[in-house]
């Protein structure tokens, strides 16, 4: 049931995708980015393949309170924004491609925020009792949360999104997770791994392979062997390309949540597959969008 339980929470959040504002931004793996002293509201400016674009990250901070002014609920949130460098009021591709990024992370925005909004509801049956007197609401500082950061890698035309979940809702512990979306620079659209793939089912079995052979040889596993994995767990990696998939310069990061093939307290576990082993599946958008010759 707790496996049930963590799954459907992270079901609920993905098809509330979500968040809103000062930019800020981060660090931006897999290019050449100035020392950022810290906050600020300028935009990052960054480079693929001659086309410059400005990214930032739009902070969004909510708080949400009961009749008697008690602070419920918070939520912090990242939004990610690019704009193609001197666009101007000019329809180019480039900035169909942004305008179409933006339109992704707005409704993001807008459905974590209805998210914080369910969250906002479930402590305040907590607060009045509903479900009976939970004495940790007596603490000031107790408070149901929902906070997002996010991360970004740009490849020559590919761009990978990041983010970083944090939620509690009463539980022993808050639920964490990471999602990530990568675009098609060229056109704005969201991609997926197999969509990027010459032979599919070529890929699938590869990337299994070798995941179950980082898996067996790592030290978790050295440590406590199979017991320390789910029944199920070569079955899940077998679906790898449902999971968090993360590009970046030195490849493709396979991220399984919390839960997914271990239990909680093992908390995530991440392999990297090096382009080396994807390039022979993949197909010429793929090679094109990442810059492998």
């Amino acid at each position: 049931m707790k496996k049930l339980y963590i799954i459907l929470i992270a079901a609920l959040t993905l098809a509330a995708c979500l968040t809103a504002c000062s930019a800020k931004p981060v660090s931006l793996r897999g290019t050449e980015a100035p020392n950022l002293p810290g906050p600020t509201n300028d935009a990052l400016k960054v480079t693929d393949e001659g086309q410059d674009w400005n990214i930032t990250l739009e902070q969004v901070d909510k708080e949400n309170f009961a009749e008697d002014d008690r602070l419920l609920a918070k939520g912090s949130y990242q939004v990610f924004q690019l704009n193609q460098e001197g666009s101007g009021d000019t329809l180019t591709a480039a900035a169909a491609a942004a305008e179409g990024i933006n339109a992704y992370f707005e409704q993001w925005r807008k459905d974590q925020l209805q998210f914080l909004g369910d969250v906002t509801n479930l402590a305040r049956d907590a607060y009045a009792g509903v479900n009976g007197e939970d004495s940790r609401w007596e603490q000031p500082e107790y408070v149901y949360s929902d906070t997002v950061t996010t991360d970004y890698w740009v490849g020559p035309k590919l761009l990978c999104v990041e983010m970083h979940y944090s939620s509690y809702s009463g539980g022993a512990h808050p639920n964490s997770w990471r999602v990530a979306v990568s675009f098609d620079l060229n056109t704005g659209e969201a991609v997926k791994i197999m969509e990027l793939a010459e032979d599919s089912e070529g890929l699938r079995a590869a990337v299994k392979e070798n995941l179950l052979y980082q898996i067996q040889k790592s030290n978790l596993w050295t440590e406590y062997g199979a017991d320390s994995f789910f029944e199920d767990y070569e079955d899940t990696v077998g679906s790898w390309a449902d999971q968090c998939l993360v590009f970046d310069d030195n490849g493709l990061t396979v991220v399984f949540n919390p839960y997914t093939i271990a239990p909680y307290a093992t908390g995530e576990l991440s392999y990297l597959i090096p382009y080396s082993l994807l390039q022979p599946y993949l197909n010429g958008r793929a090679m094109q969008l990442l810059g492998l010759n």
